[in-house]
């Protein structure tokens, strides 16, 4: 028995929820390179509450969404720990 094709409805669905994730995904970052950039040094716990201060008007991101984004910037070099393990450095 053949599956079924997934309805054109379906596909497109999947494909905005890819879009809006993917553009969440840069907003976040974004905000993240913003906030360190203006103060250089900062407290994981401090960036997290400034980086979902600054996207609410957009959406609201879970701190295990902007961990991973923070994860990836620093992968990218825009940012490093710092010799204190919950603190993060602006790379310029």
């Amino acid at each position: 028995m053949l599956p079924l094709p997934t309805k054109p409805q379906e596909k497109e669905t999947e494909a905005t929820c890819n879009t809006v994730q993917q553009d969440r995904k840069y907003y976040t970052e974004c905000a993240i390179v913003r906030v360190m950039k203006a103060r250089k040094v900062m407290k994981h716990s401090a960036l997290v509450e400034e980086v979902i201060k600054q996207s609410q008007p957009r959406f609201i991101p879970d701190v295990q969404f902007i961990k991973k984004n923070i994860e990836s910037l620093i992968d990218k070099y825009y940012l490093q720990r710092t010799d204190q393990n919950d603190e993060y450095e602006y790379i310029s």
